[in-house]
């Protein structure tokens, strides 16, 4: 993995305290940068999944207000296969035990992606080795369909991504108090 960002995190993260969020490969670079490691999954992940929060996740500030299960979009073939010393599991699935973690106070990783609007799935099919990923995980017909799926959830992603965005400025906003750490 990229060597130059992972030094950025660590520095960001370790050294300065600094609240962080990464999704997907921001997730998985978090967990490098801190000592964790990240590998190919057995099989890619793509498309809508269940993701259930653990005891620590539905006690972490940044996941409150969230249900104990919740669907999610998935778009990602490898994962944090061991944690960095230190973090938490904040929600896990089958598929992928790291769905989301926490180290220190509050840098965080989300494997799943949050970010997700109505051109997402249209426009990471654009890239060939993200298409070829859709077709290996859901074959030739669940895959055309995966737009229209995620575009009747679209509503739920949005409030989820707006309540973590709630969360999340709540946690920096404390963090950038004087004297916090």
């Amino acid at each position: 993995m990229a060597g130059a960002e992972k030094a950025a995190i660590r520095r960001w993260v370790m050294d300065l305290g600094r609240p962080f969020l990464g999704i997907c490969l921001g997730h998985q670079l978090l967990a490098d940068a801190l000592g964790g490691e990240v590998a190919p999954m057995a099989r890619p992940e793509v498309g809508l999944a269940e993701v259930d929060l653990t005891p620590e996740g539905q006690r972490d500030p940044l996941l409150a207000g969230f249900r104990t299960s919740s669907e999610t979009f998935q778009w990602h073939g490898a994962e944090v296969s061991r944690l960095p010393a230190g973090a938490t599991v904040l929600a896990a699935n089958a598929a992928c035990p790291v769905q989301a973690m926490r180290w220190g106070r509050h840098a965080y990783g989300f494997q799943y992606h949050v970010e997700i609007t109505a051109s997402t799935v249209s426009d990471w099919q654009q890239i060939p080795e993200y298409k070829a990923s859709l077709q290996q995980a859901l074959g030739p017909e669940r895959a055309s369909h995966l737009a229209e799926a995620v575009g009747g959830r679209l509503a739920t992603f949005r409030d989820a991504a707006r309540r973590l965005d709630r969360n999340m400025s709540a946690i920096v906003g404390a963090a950038m108090v004087p004297g916090a750490r």
